[in-house]
């Protein structure tokens, strides 16, 4: 075991690291790498931040169009709904009209003798509330059938732009009325034809309505949209 000298230990000065130019300039080093990484992960928050807004806004701008689709679609089912109940009244009424025509005809029967005329014709009466009936019931149905039946959208036809154009109202930017700058019908038969390989297909699809949704659109053509004719057999 060696023995220490207290006289030297007392000699020998102390030093701290702490004071030494080449500590001090690492920790300034480190400070700076440090101050530098936190604002390159600011910046990158702030970027993945605006990424994340813009794709909001994007979502956005789909719900505000397809908010508008579904005010037309609600609006356009109230009307048929209206329709239908307006009908349903006036079954009822007619089956109302028919039950008090029978009732009748029976307690006629009961307290006097009719002539085969008389009978005849209440007969006819009763077989014409009948047919209304049948007819008012027919309709009925084509009405809940009208009212689950969708239009169709074409999307990605070209469009003679220049002719849309021609044919806006100048003062109301709104299209003019029986305008036949551009026949959509026959830009959607061609597609069924050409495109879809449908056989005739201007004798098999009725429309009863086709036109371009939106204003004209130098950048791109707008969609077709397609309301299809159809009828029922009885």
């Amino acid at each position: 075991m060696k023995n220490s000298d207290p006289s030297k230990a007392k000699d020998t000065p102390i030093t701290s690291s702490s004071s030494s130019p080449e500590f001090n300039n690492s920790l300034d080093e480190k400070r700076l790498k440090s101050g530098a990484d936190e604002v390159f992960e600011a910046a990158n928050m702030v970027d993945a931040l605006g990424v994340k807004i813009e794709a909001i806004l994007k979502k956005l701008e789909k719900l505000d169009v397809i908010e508008s689709q579904l005010n037309k679609v609600h609006t356009r089912m109230a009307n048929i709904e209206e329709t239908m109940s307006r009908l349903d009244s006036e079954v009822k009424v007619l089956n109302n009209q028919q039950k008090k025509l029978k009732k009748n005809v029976e307690e006629l029967q009961k307290g006097m003798e009719y002539t085969e005329d008389d009978i005849s014709d209440l007969q006819c009466d009763n077989k014409k509330l009948e047919n209304d009936v049948y007819e008012l019931k027919k309709q009925l149905m084509y009405m809940e059938n009208y009212s689950r039946q969708e239009n169709l959208n074409f999307f990605g036809l070209p469009e003679n732009i220049d002719a849309s154009l021609n044919s806006m109202n100048v003062e109301e930017g709104l299209p003019r009325q029986h305008d036949a700058s551009e026949n959509t019908k026959e830009i959607i038969y061609k597609f069924l034809e050409d495109q879809l390989k449908i056989d005739r297909p201007r004798e098999k699809i009725e429309f009863q309505r086709v036109h371009r949704l939106g204003k004209p659109n130098p950048q791109k053509s707008r969609p077709i949209i397609t309301r299809f004719l159809l009828r029922y057999s009885d």
